[in-house]
Parts: C-alpha cells; structure tokens; sequence
C-alpha cells in the first residue's frame, strides 16, 4: 500500500512510471493525492517501458485529478493517459477519482474495455461528451461491478440524463439524446449480474434504477 499526499505541488511527467520503477511488483494499493492533482502527463505509462508490468497486481487505485481540461487538447491528453492506465492495471477492482470533467468518452471506454474486473468505480464529473448513451453502453461492460457512484453529473444531465423534475413525473429528459430513466435497470441487469449500488449525483435517480434492477434480476432467478 502507497498514500501519497500533498507533498508534491506539481508531479513530475510520468510520475506513475517512477513510483513503478521504485516499488516494482509489491503495490496492491495506491493513492495519489498531490496539492495540486495530477496532470494526465504525471499519469502516463509508456507503451515500451516494463514499468507497464509492474501495476498488473494493483487493486485499488485513488488519485485526484488537476484542474479541468480548458481545450479539446488537454482533454485528448487525459484520454490518451487514461488508455496508458487502463491497459497497465487489468487487475484493479477499486478505481476513485477526484477531478472536473476529465474523464471523456474514450477514457471512459478504455477503463470498461481493459478493467473487466472493476467492482468498485467513484468519478467526480464526466466530461461533456460523456452523454447517457455512453454512459449506460460503458457501464454495462463492467461485469463484475457491484458500486458505482458519480458524485456530479450536471453536465452529463445536459447531454441527456433526468432531472429531478422529470424523475418525478417519469417523464425523458433529454428525449432525443436518450435520456437515462429508471428503464436502464433492465440493461444493467442483463450485464452487471452483481451490482449493489448505483448513486448518481445528489438526486434519487440511481435508487430509482436500482428499484428496476433488482425486480429484472428476481425475473431472473
């Protein structure tokens, strides 16, 4: 296990490939919690390094991230490091991070294509084009997930995902970008056969996806 925290005012580039090159096989565990967050070039792995290896045994991993991407270029930076991550921690079960708007869709999609095995996801806040469609298509690809908790989803709530109001009426919000509704608990259900929680922003959206969850899943068997 390795906490870091607040020692650090801005990590150096490819600060994740040190920590591999000094701690090798034995991290299970690691937190990153630097003054001023990581940068997506402090979390980037190089394809060729054996430092790759190295994080292939680590379960959970925490960190919080730097100020939001201001441009489609920082943006792509946070996609590229969250590519570099995912591939080099097949194992993680336990994924927390802390940070406005940087994980975007292709991020989003490289931690549901190489973590399989994720059980436990916390985010802060997607980026823009993180709508409802590639939430959902992302989440359902997480088999073994049992938690996940977005802790703000205004922006994505734009893109497509109920609001308050419409959650009490039943009602889509967002109608033409597929807004998410109580209705996804049947898409969860038929791909992520053991999750537990679902919490969505400070609303009751989640709750009320996880009331259609549990009633398919008892369909089920």
């Amino acid at each position: 296990h390795l906490t870091i925290t607040g020692i650090l005012s801005s990590p150096p580039k490819r600060f994740l490939d040190r920590i591999a090159a000094s701690h090798g096989y034995s991290l299970e565990s690691l937190n990153l919690f630097p003054k001023h967050g990581l940068t997506p070039q402090s979390l980037l792995l190089p394809s060729s390094s054996a430092s790759t290896e190295k994080f292939h045994a680590l379960k959970s991993f925490a960190f919080d991230a730097s100020f939001p991407p201001a441009n489609q270029q920082q943006q792509a930076s946070w996609a590229i490091a969250f590519e570099s991550m995912a591939k080099s921690m097949p194992a993680l079960e336990s994924l927390a991070i802390a940070g406005d708007g940087i994980i975007c869709a292709k991020g989003f999609n490289a931690l549901a294509k190489h973590c399989k095995g994720l059980k436990f996801l916390q985010l802060h806040e997607f980026a823009e084009n993180v709508d409802a469609a590639v939430f959902v298509a992302g989440l359902k690809k997480f088999a073994a997930i049992e938690h996940v908790h977005v802790s703000f989803v205004y922006r994505v709530q734009r893109a497509g995902i109920a609001t308050a109001a419409s959650k009490k009426t039943g009602d889509k919000c967002g109608k033409e970008d597929g807004g998410i509704t109580p209705v996804i608990g049947v898409t969860l259900a038929k791909n992520c056969p053991v999750l537990k929680s679902l919490k969505i922003g400070n609303g009751n959206l989640g709750d009320l996806v996880m009331e259609v969850y549990r009633e398919v899943r008892r369909e089920f068997g």
